[in-house]
This record gives C-alpha cells, sequence and structure tokens, in this order.
C-alpha cells in the first residue's frame, strides 16, 4: 500500500482490509472486494489522514461546539451540527489536496472518458465494523461530474461526519469523537438499469443459510431512501426461490441531465413484472457468499446490474445478527437452543467464570444421579452466544417423552418460549426418532433407585408439612455452615480451586434433595386445587387467593424484613434524616466506617447477615452481593420512607392476603360440602388446600440457599482473584471473574499465561454486550431465531400473559438496572426482567410489567404473594413503553 506521507489518495485496487484507519469501513472493505476480484466499478479513496490534514484547522471550534453536549438533548446536536458543519465547509482545500483529488479523478477518466459520472461516498474510520455499522450516518453524492463538483461533494462529505444523528450515535456509543475520521470513497458510478440490496443471511429471522434480496429499477438510492417497495425474494444457499414478494414499483431514481438525481415514475408496462430472473439471483447468491467468506461474516451488499454485468457498490457487515451459539454442533443436523438466561429472569450476559461454574454444576448433577449428560467427545448441553448461556435441546424434542417434559416448565415459567414450540416442531428436520426402550427402561429405573430417599421426603412433606419444612431448614443450614468454615481456611491457590468443585458437590445436591420433596407436594397439590375447582365448578379467583399470603417464603420474608428495618428508621428522626436525604453511596460509606446511628447500624447489619448473600443478577458469580455493595439496600430503604399511608404498609397487607386465603379456602370447601359427594370432596380439598398452603412457599428455597452457596463459591474465588493479582497474572482481583475455572485451575498449576489479556479481552465484550437489549428464546444452529407473536386488534393494547390477577392504572416507571432505581408509591414498573433481588421494589409498585417471566417465575410468584397486578412476557415492552405513559394493566386477561 502506497505510503501516506506522499499521497493523499490511494486507488481502491491498492487497499486491503487493514486499510481501516486509512480509508474507513466502506473503502476498506471496497478494497477488500476487490482482493477478492469480486466485480467493484474502479474508484479511490481520500484518505481519512487527507480529512486530518484540511480540518485540522477547524478541531478548536469543533471541540468548543461538542464541550458539555447533552446526550439527551436532540436541540443541543443539531446547533452543534449547523455550525460544525458550515465551519468544515467553508475550510479552503490546500493546493496539494486539490491536486492529489484532481490527478486520480483523471485517472479514472482516461478509461471512462471525460469528466466521467462519480458516486462520492463518505467512509468514516468509525463505520462497518463488525459490531457497529454506522451505516446512513453520513452523505452520499451521486453523478457528480467535473473537477469542481467533486471537489465539492468531498468537502460536503467531510462536513457530513457531524450530522446530529452521527453526534447522537458516537456519544452514546461511548465513540471518542476526537478518534474519529472521515475519508471519501469516489468510484465510477453504473447507471443500472437494476439495483438492490442483499443480505447474506435473514436480517429478520437471523437464519444464515437464507440469502434476501430486494430490488427495483434504476439507482439503489430508492430502495435506500424508501421511495418504493421492491421486489423481495429468500433464497437457500444454492439460489433455490424459497419466498417472493412481487412488488408495485412505482417510482424509480435515475441520472439526472445536469448532475445528481431525478425521481421518476417506472413505466407502467415494467411496474408489476419481476425486475430480476432466476440466473440473476443465482449470480447474486454466488457473488454474496463469496463476499461472506472473504469477510468471514455475513454481509450486507448493495449491488447494482447494468448490461447483464454485476457491480457490488458497498458490503459491510450484518451487525444486528444475533450471534450463534457456541461450540457448533459437530454434526450436520439442525439444533435447537433455549434460553436459559430467560428461564432464570435475566437478560444480561454471565461472566465466563458464571457460565463455567454451571458448567461444573451439570457436571454434578451428572455424577450425582449417572445421568449421560452429552456423549462422549461432543459438546455438552450448555452453549454460549452474546455472553449468555442456552441449552441445547435439540434430543429431547427428538424424543417422544422428552418433547413432552421439556416443554412443561416453559408453560409455566417462560409461556413466551412455550408459545413457540407448535410452530418449531412442526419442523420437518426435527422429526421424532424412534425411543430406544431399552436405554430409556435403565435411566428410567436408575433415577427410580437413586431417587429413593427423595421419594420418601416428598411423602413425609404430606404427611407432615411443618417438620419436613424444619427438617430441611435444618440440615441445609447445617451444611452450608460446616462448608463456611472450610472454605474460610488459609489455602493455596490450587487449593481454592478444587474448594470451588467440593463446594458444588457437597452443597448443591443437598439443597435439591432437600428442597425438592418439600415445595414438590405444594406445587402439585395446587395443580390438583386448580383442576378439581374446575371440575367442580368452584371460582378460580378462590384457587388464586390461595397462592397470595403464602408462609416460608424466603424472598417475601426477606422483603417485609427490609420494610419493617425501614419503619425502625422512620422511627428515629436522626436515622430517617440521614437517610432520606444523604445519598445512597454516602450512607453506605457512613455503614461501612460503622458510623451510622445505632438503628440504623444495627438494623443495616441485622438485614445483611441474613440476606447479604442476595444480589441483582445473583445466579451470576461474577455479580457482587449486597453485602458488598450495600447501596441498593439503602436507596430500597428511601423508597418505602416515601409510603405516607399505613393503609399501604406491605406487612399488613401480606396479613389481609393470608387472611383473605384462608377465607376463600373456607369457602371452597363449604361450597363442594353441599355437591353430592360433599364429605369425601370436602375432605380432600381440605388435605390438598392445607399442603398447598404449607408448602408452596418452599418454591423460592432452592433457590435462595442456593446463591447462598454461590455466595461462599464468589468468596473463594475472590480470594484466589487476590492471589493472581498478587503475582501479576491478572491486572486486578475482580478479573479472575473473567477467566473460566479451568483457567484458573491452569494458573495454579503454574501452565497457561497471558490470563490479563484474555481477561480484558472478556471484560470488554462483557460490557458490550450489556448493552444488547433483546435476546431470543430460541435460537437454531443456522442462527434462525424462532418467535410466537400475541396482537390485538386494538392499537392501544399490547399482549402478554397476566400472572397476577387485578387491575391497576398508573404512571410507568421503566427501570432495566434496579441499582439507584426510585420507584414512587403506585408507579407501575416496567422491566425487562426480574430475579428475587428485585423484588424490594415490588413492596411500592402499584403493578408489573415484565418482557421475561411465566406464571412460576420469580418476580411472578412474588407479585402474586404481594397481591399486584402483573403481566409478563410482553415483546419490547422497555421499549415500546416510556416512564411518565400512562397504562391501565389487567393481571387476569394478560393486557
Amino acid at each position: 500500500m502506497e505510503s501516506l506521507s506522499t499521497t493523499f489518495t490511494l486507488t481502491l485496487d491498492k487497499i486491503d482490509r487493514d486499510a481501516l484507519p486509512v480509508v474507513g469501513g466502506k473503502g476498506a472493505n471496497l478494497g477488500a472486494l476487490c482482493q477478492a476480484g469480486l466485480p467493484v466499478p474502479a474508484g479511490f479513496c481520500v484518505t481519512a489522514d487527507t480529512y486530518r490534514h484540511v480540518v485540522a484547522g477547524a478541531t478548536p471550534a469543533i471541540q468548543a461546539r461538542l464541550a458539555d453536549l447533552d446526550p439527551d438533548d436532540s436541540r443541543a446536536f443539531e446547533a452543534a451540527s449547523q455550525a460544525i458543519r458550515a465551519e468544515i465547509e467553508r475550510l479552503r482545500i490546500p493546493d496539494e489536496v486539490v491536486a492529489a483529488i484532481e490527478a486520480s479523478y483523471r485517472g479514472l477518466a482516461d478509461t471512462m472518458g471525460t469528466d466521467p459520472a462519480a458516486a462520492v461516498r463518505s467512509s468514516a474510520t468509525a463505520e462497518d465494523l463488525p459490531d457497529a455499522s454506522f451505516a446512513g450516518q453520513q452523505e452520499t453524492f451521486l453523478n457528480v461530474r467535473g473537477g469542481a463538483e467533486l471537489l465539492d461533494a468531498v468537502r460536503r462529505c467531510w462536513s457530513s461526519l457531524w450530522t446530529p444523528r452521527a453526534i447522537a450515535y458516537r456519544a452514546h456509543n461511548h465513540f471518542d469523537h476526537d478518534a474519529v475520521a472521515l475519508a471519501v470513497v469516489v468510484q465510477i458510478m453504473i447507471d443500472s438499469e437494476v439495483s438492490g440490496v442483499l443480505f447474506t443471511a435473514d436480517p429478520v429471522t437471523g437464519n444464515r443459510t437464507h440469502t434476501v434480496i430486494n430490488a427495483s429499477w434504476g439507482l439503489g438510492e430508492a430502495i435506500v431512501s424508501g421511495i418504493v417497495s421492491p421486489d423481495g425474494w429468500v433464497l437457500d444457499r444454492d439460489g433455490k426461490i424459497l419466498q417472493h414478494e412481487q412488488a408495485d414499483k412505482e417510482r424509480m431514481i435515475v441520472y439526472a441531465e445536469d448532475g445528481g438525481t431525478v425521481e421518476r415514475a417506472v413505466p407502467k408496462e415494467l411496474r408489476r413484472i419481476g425486475c430480476l430472473g432466476e440466473d440473476d439471483l443465482r449470480r447474486l447468491v454466488a457473488l454474496g457468499a463469496a463476499a461472506q467468506e472473504h469477510f468471514g461474516a455475513p454481509q450486507d451488499i448493495e449491488w447494482a446490474l447494468r448490461d447483464g454485468q454485476l457491480y457490488l457498490l458497498q458490503s459491510r457487515p450484518i451487525t444486528t445478527l444475533f450471534p450463534t451459539p457456541q461450540p457448533r454442533p459437530t454434526d450436520d443436523d439442525l439444533h435447537v437452543y433455549l434460553s436459559g438466561n430467560a428461564l432464570q429472569g435475566i437478560i444480561e450476559p454471565i461472566t465466563p467464570m458464571g457460565q463455567s461454574i454451571f458448567r461444573e454444576m451439570l457436571r454434578t448433577f451428572q455424577a450425582v444421579t449417572g445421568a449421560q449428560i452429552a456423549p462422549r467427545g461432543k459438546p455438552g448441553p450448555l452453549v454460549e452466544a452474546a455472553g449468555r448461556l442456552y441449552f441445547d435441546a435439540t434430543a429431547a424434542l427428538r424424543n417422544p417423552i422428552g418433547r413432552r417434559l421439556i416443554q412443561f416448565p416453559f408453560k409455566m415459567v417462560d409461556p413466551t418460549t412455550a408459545r413457540a414450540f407448535p410452530d418449531l416442531l412442526r419442523d420437518p428436520r426435527l422429526a421424532l426418532r424412534p425411543l430406544n426402550r431399552t436405554k430409556a427402561a435403565k435411566i428410567t429405573l436408575s433415577l427410580v433407585w437413586k431417587g429413593r430417599p427423595m421419594l420418601r421426603r416428598f411423602v413425609a412433606a404430606l404427611i407432615s408439612p411443618d417438620a419436613a419444612r424444619r427438617q430441611a431448614d435444618d440440615i441445609v443450614t447445617t451444611r452450608l455452615r460446616k462448608l463456611e468454615c472450610l472454605s474460610e481456611q488459609p489455602m493455596t491457590l490450587g487449593e481454592r480451586a478444587l474448594m470451588v468443585r467440593l463446594l458444588l458437590r457437597a452443597g448443591g445436591p443437598t439443597i435439591v434433595s432437600r428442597y425438592g420433596p418439600v415445595f414438590g407436594p405444594g406445587m402439585l397439590a395446587s395443580a390438583v386445587v386448580e383442576r378439581l375447582a374446575r371440575r367442580w365448578r368452584l371460582d378460580l379467583a378462590q384457587v388464586v387467593a390461595l397462592r397470595q399470603g403464602l408462609q416460608g417464603n424466603p424472598t417475601t420474608e426477606m422483603d417485609l424484613a427490609l420494610w419493617q428495618l425501614s419503619q425502625k428508621i422512620k422511627a428515629d428522626p436522626v436515622a430517617r434524616r440521614l437517610v432520606a436525604e444523604e445519598s445512597p453511596e454516602r450512607v453506605a460509606a457512613c455503614y461501612k466506617r460503622g458510623e451510622l446511628p445505632q438503628v440504623a447500624q444495627a438494623g443495616v447489619q441485622d438485614f445483611l447477615d441474613r440476606y447479604g448473600h442476595r444480589g441483582i443478577r445473583e445466579i451470576d458469580v461474577g455479580m457482587p452481593r449486597w453485602s458488598e455493595t450495600p447501596e441498593y439496600i439503602i436507596n430500597t430503604i428511601r423508597n418505602y420512607l416515601l409510603l405516607d399511608d399505613p393503609a399501604l404498609a406491605p406487612d399488613l397487607h401480606f396479613e389481609s392476603l393470608a387472611q383473605a386465603a384462608e377465607q376463600a379456602r373456607a369457602e371452597m370447601i363449604r361450597i363442594v360440602r353441599s355437591q353430592p359427594c360433599g364429605v369425601a370432596k370436602a375432605a380432600i380439598l381440605r388435605f390438598l388446600t392445607s399442603r398447598m398452603r404449607g408448602l408452596m412457599g418452599a418454591r423460592e428455597a432452592p433457590k435462595f440457599w442456593g446463591v447462598r452457596l454461590f455466595s461462599l463459591i464468589r468468596d473463594v474465588i475472590k480470594r484466589a482473584g487476590e492471589d493472581l493479582a498478587a503475582q501479576g497474572l491478572i491486572e486486578q482481583p475482580a478479573d479472575v471473574f473473567f477467566l473460566e475455572l479451568e483457567e484458573l485451575e491452569q494458573a495454579a498449576g503454574g501452565h497457561g499465561d497471558d490470563f490479563a489479556r484474555r481477561a480484558a479481552e472478556r471484560r470488554a465484550t462483557y460490557q458490550r454486550e450489556l448493552q444488547r437489549q433483546q435476546l431470543p428464546r430460541i435460537i437454531t444452529s443456522e442462527g434462525e431465531i424462532i418467535v410466537a407473536r400475541r396482537a390485538s386488534s386494538n392499537p392501544n393494547e399490547i399482549v402478554g400473559i397476566g400472572v397476577s390477577p387485578g387491575v391497576c392504572e398508573g404512571s410507568v416507571r421503566v427501570i432495566r438496572d434496579p441499582h439507584g432505581a426510585h420507584i414512587a408509591p403506585g408507579e407501575i414498573l416496567v422491566a425487562p426482567s426480574t430475579d428475587p433481588a428485585w423484588t424490594p421494589l415490588f413492596l411500592t409498585a402499584g403493578g408489573l410489567v415484565m418482557e421475561a417471566g411465566g406464571t412460576l417465575s420469580h418476580g411472578s410468584v412474588v407479585a402474586r404473594e404481594y397481591g399486584i397486578p402483573a403481566v409478563v412476557g410482553v415483546v419490547d415492552a422497555t421499549a415500546r413503553l416510556k416512564t411518565g405513559d400512562r397504562i391501565r394493566i389487567d393481571g387476569t386477561i394478560g393486557t
């Protein structure tokens, strides 16, 4: 490549992909297409250094305009853009730059004739990147003829680096304005008969085996600008047409005689006929495949057709595609992955260490039960995509028994996923395979044999619920205390890695085997009661009432304990003033130094002793606990202090729900007693409802204690991080959570290196993935996202799933991160999802709307127990609803 010290321009055939800092994203990609031998119109680039050379004089004025720019003030962006663009367009282009541009233009004229028509396109150095496209933010000028027009177009391209949209995009995506420069691509313009765009993967479904083509008459600007509905095709890899939409193409854009372009009507005889033949389509598919192979990623390509010749005008990565799960399957079959994150009510990524802990949990499950998780030599069922965990459900979906079993939890926890199963299972590639009955029988017998102790505890819980719950509490508490003492002993780095596995193997099975048989009978009793209520024609609202105000739910107990602490602080004038008026960060700092008033200091300490192991996204060991960052607890107490109406006190409300449940139970028993066989029915209902009320509350216990175990594991890993940082293997102790457990063992054994680089790269990826606001519930190995949307004919109605009955109206409060969040009494909380650490906010909320979740997800359970209406499974709720919107939610019908 020519040295920039001697030239201001570079011809496209001398540019490769590594030239992005020199010629911008568009220029580098076009040069790469040339290097691959693909048909690209001849042209050259005015380099980014040329822009810096010319615009250097305007830099102080640009920086002054950008200083203290409010990222949420669109008018400020408009004003800054106008001033900066005017400043740049007033600049004089130095003679040496003019000479270089005119010489390169004459080089095009030598092959195309005097003053050839040129397309002049902006090419920013932060553009067409793998994870940020910046598409359409700068300007393009078409049918530019002559040196004077070309120089003017170049100058206006330079100024378009500062459009309002470009400034705002860089600000919101944390790109340094000063680090971005702009090159300009100048190409021979193709006076195309047909133009369009091509995606080498379906940008809507994500399917990587499909090519999507749009085409219309004339120049491609008609499609890009949206003035025409183009013809559309979806094709497979071999060019076979899978879908075709024939459009009525009324308008097109063509050359203007005096330069530029003009919009004209499409001749009537061309409007309703396809503008591409099957041979053209196959050639486009082949060109797209070649471009994708060269770049190593799906591409968004602009193309033109003239005299039977196809030209590629632009190529950029499709940045909107959700990554395909990794590792890839080792066979050629279609694989289907279900979101583990959605099941747990979180959409954010999980740290690498958190992911490896879940994989270790699966290995522990296999060791304890003898169940084969994955055939030897093949990837396990847990895979990663965009930092999220997915479960490979392919084998289960091809098994007649597994197909039924795997759908059941999703119907309860994530109905949004469950609604997509019928369409998914109609795919012939997921056809059922013959069941190996001998193997299935052996597995079943093995599980039943090893599950005998749990079966005995299940029966014991039905006989004596209170005793079963107390016994589970005692055994699990004792086991975790022993493990806590063991984990706090002095250890080497290698012993710490071993301790993590020991904690999982000694603690996890104990929690599951002790609490599963306690809440399981309660859940079963609840399902049977609902079925009998339908059969015996009882009011289902009474069944719902039975599920509220349950005792023994540790999440409810936690929230009520925090409320009671807030009331103690409220009763102390000094403590109340400090907590209410100072920032949560300052109050937390005072707590850590032991300087809070006694009632607050002792109260917060007692609460954290009992519940400090919890936290936001607590299933990830890489996330801090409340004991480490008590600011969240302080902020929640501040919210509670705003609730002045005694009638709305959550503890009183919870007691009223428990009383209403007992009244509903008595009424149901009274009604069935008057029916035929009433004495027997009443006895059955009395037994089932007592077990339902006595045991269902323990549904949250496994997670409560599991998170306590995770907190112990986190403490061990934190100390390992301190050891690694002291040895210089990572930059800071917290970087250990961006390694995997196996890498921790390698470091302990003196094997492997470059741990600091790995951790830094993964942390950067993790931070980027935190910005992703949506994740697919179901995705295939082809990248196709499977969705099932429910719609309403009412434009003002949004449909979800009702999980907590009741109706409320109020103002929306959209919260994506509960840290520092404020919700006024009666506001309707709208969130992407919630885990138990969110639930303190529920005590003052008037209602709840979530994008993820189902009847048995944590947020839904707590919402029902608090008696607040809730609707979940609302697609894009946090984008469609805005803070301050007034809405009416119906948690019974789900709208």
